[in-house]
């Protein structure tokens, strides 16, 4: 008598695409910027008076500003500054903020304390009062832009570490490579920090979006890209005088800071879907 073959049972599994608007967002954003450094319609700061504030048409997509530039090839140029200051920024807050928040968080004791209360007294001080600092010190430009921003993250990226590494630092395989006599550093970065790199990661793309928000505003208010180099923020600075008869001079940049913000925000998300998919 032969055995019975029961049917093999399988589970159900959702074809969810894990590639969410967050990465389509961003990839257009960074064609679109590559598109505005390798070929762009015309010159970022050529000028050609006789269509100066025209309004969008296929010659000029975005429409032309107070000195017949090119707005949309400005703002690809312009997302070149801002994309760039603003991963200057992100790289300096997260390499800083990710060691403040592993040793706090892995540690614990006075050297938590001690972290932590360095941590609040910046996050005391509104971030405008920490880049006005800094430029003051060093100077107005990129470098000093992106050092303001990425010193105005860096306490947010601690603490979000600091809280992955207390519940990492409990876990049984940490305790297990400590009784086998690992060493701290090893087990920082064997075992714990890529076991909680979702929330550190997520963090990081919401600085990003933070950092080219804060970009545009210190470029609005003189203390980021100079003339005649074009950056979202300084652009729409610009354009301010020019609302009543030239609206689409405004629009532009102001819808593209919108669109990018947006788009590192969804990015976030997308991260922190994938690795919770991947981790199950």
């Amino acid at each position: 008598m032969h055995d019975a073959v029961l049917p093999k049972q399988t589970v159900p599994r959702t074809r969810r695409s894990l590639v969410g608007p967050g990465w389509w967002l961003t990839g257009a954003l960074l064609v679109i910027t590559l598109w505005g450094w390798l070929a762009p319609p015309y010159l970022p700061n050529e000028m050609n008076v006789p269509v100066r504030l025209r309004p969008p048409s296929w010659a000029h997509p975005a429409g032309t500003d107070e000195f017949g530039r090119d707005i949309f090839s400005r703002l690809m140029a312009g997302g070149r500054v801002s994309l760039t200051v603003g991963a200057g920024a992100t790289t300096f807050s997260v390499v800083t903020g990710a060691l403040i928040g592993m040793l706090a968080g892995y540690f614990g004791g006075w050297i938590d304390d001690a972290l932590m209360r360095l941590m609040d007294a910046v996050l005391a001080l509104p971030g405008i009062v920490i880049a006005l600092l800094i430029v003051a010190v060093w100077g107005v430009g990129l470098v000093n832009t992106a050092l303001a921003l990425g010193v105005m993250g860096t306490p947010v990226i601690a603490r979000v570490t600091r809280s992955a590494f207390l519940v990492g630092r409990e876990m049984e395989y940490v305790l297990a490579a400590r009784a086998l006599g690992a060493s701290s550093m090893r087990t920082i970065f064997r075992h714990v920090l890529p076991n909680q790199i979702t929330p550190i990661l997520v963090a990081a793309s919401i600085n990003l979006a933070a950092a080219i928000l804060g970009e545009a505003g210190l470029s609005y208010l003189g203390l980021g890209t100079q003339p005649p180099d074009p950056s979202w923020g300084r652009m729409l600075q610009e354009a301010q005088r020019y609302v009543g008869i030239a609206w689409w001079y405004a629009v532009a940049p102001g819808l593209t800071i919108t669109l990018a913000v947006f788009a590192f925000y969804l990015l976030a998300n997308d991260i922190q879907r994938a690795v919770v998919h991947r981790q199950r």
